[in-house]
């Protein structure tokens, strides 16, 4: 398989099963039709998983990210890739932290690193974020699979007094992630200015 569009499918299929598999209670959140699909959940393990598909005739993305219980101090799991059939202008995957942080991803170095935007400050010193080759996004989506796993395996058994710091985390990575202007300039365009709007803020990234 040399298909962009196919190892996005399949990943996106994997990350959706292992949330089925590891979670107890998973509740599907109800969310409207904006014309792709948009899978959000609620569970023992969780508040809050969003696993995004978004189709276009030119390309395709996938957008997962996973927001903790605001008692427990586990990052916050975020996992993008952009693509056409033949060519990924952008992959980005990190466990953002909030009280914990996750430590080193992966020590590998891939060949075209993304350089991190004004407001990525979110992100961890150990962010993955590249163009990548079909052979890297390869191997990023099997390691994303595998801690994923783990990652889901482990939400949930720790807690924090420190709560108001998990929300301020959690609302900051919100927040920053909105002020990237071309998620938002490309949603508004299909969906509306208005509607558009209400993606960002209500769907992809909403706020405590």
């Amino acid at each position: 398989m040399t298909n962009f569009i196919n190892l996005i499918t399949q990943t996106a299929d994997k990350f959706e099963q292992l949330i089925q598999t590891h979670c107890t209670n998973l509740t599907t959140i109800p969310t409207e039709d904006f014309g792709w699909i948009n899978h959000r959940w609620y569970s023992k393990q969780f508040r809050l998983a969003h696993v995004e598909r978004f189709e276009q005739p030119k390309f395709s993305v996938l957008h997962t990210v996973i927001f903790p219980h605001l008692t427990d101090p586990s990052p916050i799991f975020g996992f993008d890739i952009i693509a056409s059939d033949t060519k990924a202008t952008g992959l980005f995957f990190d466990f953002s932290p909030t009280v914990d942080d996750y430590g080193v991803i992966s020590s590998n170095v891939w060949s075209e690193p993304r350089e991190r935007p004004e407001w990525g400050t979110i992100f961890s010193e150990h962010w993955i974020a590249c163009r990548p080759s079909f052979q890297e996004a390869e191997t990023i989506s099997y390691l994303a699979c595998e801690l994923l796993s783990k990652y889901l395996s482990e939400l949930g058994t720790k807690t924090t007094e420190h709560v108001p710091q998990v929300i301020e985390k959690q609302n900051q990575y919100s927040l920053n992630q909105r002020q990237n202007t071309h998620t938002t300039r490309v949603l508004m365009k299909i969906l509306g200015p208005e509607r558009g709007q209400y993606f960002v803020e209500n769907i992809l990234f909403p706020t405590i």
